[in-house]
């Protein structure tokens, strides 16, 4: 393969002084920078191994969840049918951008001039073009190179935090990889660890420890993240009777669905509101003051 330009070498797109690479592999090409792992590469890579030790780096299908609004917001439904002689499965309403997946090159177009190699929406609906099969039919297998962003940060003393932005350019992946002194090669597949998965898996768990019980009265989260407040709200969150934010677990809601649908409350058909009989009702309080009031405005002369 010839070298390829610098990345100051590129054209630009139009008048928008944003660089393109759609000439690098010529303007048929499907696959991208995927054409860099050569057969020389992947033997390289190969020569690597060690212990020949296999890592999973996929997660379940509804991992992480809820990942969009409306009806996705339910999860997948796996279905299995039995028969005499054999079990059959389906998976229905999976969200394909859930759990571990690859963005193919016709997911993201750069305006109105359109996705990889300038294609427009009919060469991707008629023609079938820049498909995950490109990918798939070529295969991905080259030398794993693995940045720890999550760790550099700690060890400057700025941890990472999950929940605000943080520009990860080229030369900050530069200075990661000088620190691990690793030499990043033409076709490496770089894997970045940014923490956030760690970050969001702990909430997920601690909920999950939570619901796995046949209680079901009240329950609480303290914390100043609007997206961990809003995901112990959600479906995917606290299936108790009452859920609050920044507020302890006491009080009992006149009207509301006090106690719950699990041993402790009276079931979706024994509350006030039992025209709602199937649906999930849930009485929230968020606190978004410094202190900590009792609810009803108790207070207790300690």
């Amino acid at each position: 393969m010839a070298t390829p330009p610098k990345f100051a070498q590129l054209p630009v797109v139009g008048q928008t002084h944003e660089r393109h690479a759609w000439d690098v592999f010529g303007r048929d090409d499907q696959l991208g920078t995927v054409n860099f792992i050569t057969a020389e590469h992947v033997k390289r890579a190969s020569s690597l191994v060690r212990t020949g030790k296999v890592i999973n780096l996929d997660l379940p299908l509804n991992f992480p969840f809820p990942l969009y609004g409306g009806f996705r917001a339910a999860g997948y439904k796996h279905h299995i049918e039995i028969g005499r002689g054999a079990r059959d499965d389906y998976v229905d309403n999976l969200a394909m951008q859930g759990s571990s997946q690859w963005d193919s090159l016709r997911h993201i177009r750069f305006r109105g001039f359109g996705y990889y190699g300038g294609r427009q929406d009919e060469d991707l609906d008629k023609k079938g073009q820049l498909g995950i099969e490109n990918w798939a039919r070529r295969g991905i297998i080259g030398r794993g190179v693995l940045l720890d962003a999550a760790g550099y940060m700690e060890r400057q003393g700025t941890p990472l935090d999950a929940t605000k932005k943080f520009a990860m350019d080229g030369p900050f992946l530069e200075k990661v990889a000088a620190t691990q002194k690793v030499n990043i090669e033409s076709g490496d597949i770089v894997l970045l660890r940014t923490g956030w998965l760690t970050w969001y898996k702990t909430l997920d768990e601690a909920i999950a420890l939570q619901n796995d019980v046949p209680q079901g009265l009240s329950s609480s989260i303290f914390t100043e993240n609007l997206l961990e407040a809003e995901q112990f709200l959600s479906q995917a969150g606290s299936d108790c009777g009452i859920a609050n934010v920044n507020i302890g677990t006491s009080g009992a809601e006149i009207g509301g669905a006090f106690g719950g649908e699990k041993e402790t409350g009276g079931g979706r058909e024994s509350g006030s509101d039992s025209w709602k009989a199937y649906m999930r009702r849930q009485t929230n309080t968020i606190n978004f003051g410094n202190t900590m009031p009792l609810a009803q405005g108790i207070e207790f002369g300690i």
